[in-house]
């Protein structure tokens, strides 16, 4: 309301129209009319007629245009945004690019005002040139790749302002984002354009709410002041009655120190934004990335209070024979005590890792132990998804991946979880890289140190991240946090803990790092370097093209895991879904079941509630990781190709909606028929009789 009640009465406007005559606040109109249409009703067309109306009265709006363009959600609307745009500058322009188009391009598209009255112009305009003029010997090419280059600068912060319309840049609220950007354009028009006119002072007055209430009251009495002086001399005093400016020059002889301090005004705001906005980057990136917490000393673990949260920790393990024992036994008791349980999963291990952990956990006499081998190796990324899954089936409230190794301080470990028990994170995790610790000293090698170095900065280039490094595999996560990411469509290989970074950022979770110290540093990651920094550099630019809408990954799209809620139809008597769940509760065994392409997994969640042991096949990843949140195994390979042999005996098995899918439906049905116990029934549904 304040900002529209300054921008109604205020002075500026006041006298560039009403007295000057000037068209600027007509086309400032306009602008502010394309930016209500589209922030409150939603309406690109709407904003692309004022836009291109107001190209058509001056040609400087069209700077706002990319503010306009990356503010509108879908490329397809995008484009049609610029076509309207075009068409209506076409239709005003088009007959006098045709016919005049050298007085227009000087009059028009050129146009920068007077040179040497104001800001740059004035400051830099040579000394044989001792009167303003509308050009001058550097004017006509500098200036215009001047203006040129303002227009593409402007394209480039608006789509990085406004395109962020999610409220997790600076601080501003959607629609705030949008006008901040139209400030900042005009702002940064004004300060560095050459020429100058005095109608230019409308400008800020709309957008300036970029400047906040105090910086447009400031500027609107700075400014005022200065057109009621250049007004009156050019009068000839006051009353106003008739402005020459061509008999009475621009503004010599009056007092030229309020121009230049107007100018510095800008300058000075500009200033002020641009160290502010650093800052609240900084501030942003962490607070949508977490505060990252880089302690130079590990916090003491022995007073660590889970504070009533269920911990897990996930010791990940592959040919630690080793170092198993000793890394266990390094937990410091503080964290030990608060731990509801701790699992080791042996990655398929050629050596005896898995025997080690059995031996420790009968050494320790801890019943908090469960030792869990992988009949095959899953690789690094498949690993830690069959251990996120099992955190997931236990009920946990945080999980903590270790390992096993020794590489990584488990002596951190009560910092790593520190920020998700007091509720300043959803993932956390340590850092050899930090500040605090020298990772060199520690062990790491040169070209280790290097490399993580380079492809850390890369990489938070391409995210627009600000981490110490992607690398670590000492995390700890939030199990209501990791529950909503599709974990299924990560890789199996190292580049996991990359995919995995990248969500939790897509999904605006918090990120929490943690220095700790690495005490040789080679970490689990045993990997080709060069192919690893090729996935982890490719997964980055897969999310960035997916954050503008140039890809899609769904790993990166928060949105289109959400686009399956499927719900069984409870209150449909002739719902099929509801039909077969009903099936499966009437069997007086209520033991395993299987359950052949459960989709989201909506029947999957109602057949566990009947209190069955539900295996899922599901060929798609992302179905196959949304039905294990309730499944108690989730094999994600297409039925037809699968290994019957390694499948129990079931109670039930459902097939809904699926036959008309496969290519030898009967085959299928057959190797359902085999594995029924006793008494077992396989319950079919299909769309329509006629897929027999």
């Amino acid at each position: 309301m304040i900002a529209v009640t300054l921008f109604a009465l205020n002075p500026v406007l006041v006298m560039v129209s009403g007295f000057h005559g000037n068209t600027d606040p007509v086309f400032i109109f306009l602008v502010l009319l394309g930016a209500y249409a589209l922030l409150n009703r939603g309406s690109w067309m709407a904003a692309a007629l004022c836009i291109g109306l107001a190209i058509n009265i001056k040609i400087v709006p069209v700077i706002t245009v990319p503010a306009f363009f990356f503010w509108i959600p879908t490329w397809r609307r995008r484009m049609k945004f610029l076509a309207v745009v075009g068409f209506i500058v076409l239709a005003g322009f088009g007959y006098h690019l045709m016919t005049a188009f050298s007085y227009l391009w000087r009059n028009v598209f050129s146009y920068s005002g007077i040179i040497g009255i104001w800001g740059l112009g004035r400051i830099f305009m040579p000394p044989h040139q001792t009167t303003p003029s509308l050009s001058g010997p550097w004017f006509p090419v500098v200036a215009r790749y001047i203006m040129l280059g303002l227009i593409i600068l402007s394209a480039v912060l608006q789509s990085f302002r406004a395109g962020r319309g999610d409220s997790s840049l600076n601080g501003c609220p959607p629609g705030q984002c949008l006008l901040k950007a139209l400030g900042w354009a005009f702002l940064i028009f004004l300060i560095a354009a050459p020429g100058f006119g005095v109608q230019y002072l409308s400008w800020l007055v709309g957008p300036g709410i970029f400047l906040g209430t105090a910086g447009l009251l400031l500027y609107t009495m700075v400014a005022s002041v200065f057109l009621f002086r250049v007004y009156t001399f050019w009068s000839g005093g006051f009353p106003w009655y008739f402005a020459n400016s061509d008999v009475r020059g621009q503004w010599v002889g009056v007092d030229r120190t309020l121009d230049m301090g107007l100018w510095l005004l800008l300058v000075g705001w500009a200033a002020f934004h641009v160290i502010r906005f650093i800052g609240s980057w900084k501030n942003s990136r962490a607070g949508r990335n977490g505060v990252p917490r880089k302690v130079s000393q590990l916090e003491s673990s022995e007073t660590f209070d889970a504070k009533g949260r269920k911990i897990a920790v996930f010791v990940v393990s592959y040919n630690t024979e080793v170092e198993i024992e000793e890394t266990l036994a390094r937990i410091p008791s503080g964290v030990r005590n608060q731990i509801s349980e701790w699992f080791v999963v042996d990655d398929g291990s050629p050596d005896q890792t898995y025997e080690a952990s059995l031996r420790y956990k009968a050494l320790q006499k801890e019943h908090r132990i469960t030792v869990i081998r992988n009949s095959r190796n899953q690789g690094y990324g498949g690993n830690q998804k069959s251990g996120c899954q099992y955190a997931l089936s236990q009920g946990h409230d945080i999980v903590v991946m270790l390992p096993a190794n020794g590489r990584y301080a488990p002596e951190g470990m009560a910092a790593i979880l520190n920020p998700l028990v007091e509720g300043e994170a959803d993932m956390a995790f340590g850092s050899c890289m930090a500040k605090g610790y020298r990772p060199i000293q520690g062990g790491m090698p040169l070209y280790k140190f290097l490399g993580k170095r380079v492809l850390t900065a890369i990489e938070n280039v391409l995210t627009g991240m600000r981490l110490s490094e992607f690398h670590s595999g000492y995390r700890a996560y939030d199990c209501l946090a990791l529950e909503r990411l599709p974990l299924s469509l990560n890789s199996n290989s190292w580049h996991f803990d990359t995919e995995i970074l990248l969500e939790f950022h897509a999904a605006g979770l918090r990120i929490a790092e943690v220095a700790v110290p690495t005490y040789d540093g080679s970490g689990i990651y045993h990997g080709k370097g060069i192919w690893y920094a090729i996935h982890c550099i490719r997964s980055a630019i897969s999310y960035r093209l997916t954050q503008w809408g140039l890809w899609q990954d769904l790993k990166y799209k928060e949105e289109a895991w959400k686009r399956f809620p499927y719900e069984v139809k409870r209150g449909d008597p002739f719902s099929s879904q509801r039909i077969a769940v009903e099936y499966a509760a009437k069997h007086p065994v209520k033991r395993r079941l299987l359950e052949i392409g459960p989709g989201s997994g909506a029947m999957t969640e109602e057949f566990v509630k009947l209190g069955y042991e539900v295996t899922v096949v599901e060929a798609n990843p992302l179905f196959a990781g949304m039905a294990g949140r309730y499944a108690a195994r989730v094999l994600n390979e297409d039925i037809e190709a699968i290994e019957w042999n390694s499948f129990p005996a079931f109670e039930v098995v459902v097939l809904a909606d699926i036959l008309e899918h496969l290519r030898d439906p009967l085959n299928t049905l057959q190797k359902c028929v085999e594995h029924l116990a006793p008494g077992g029934r396989v319950v079919i549904t299909l769309p329509n009789t006629a897929h027999w």
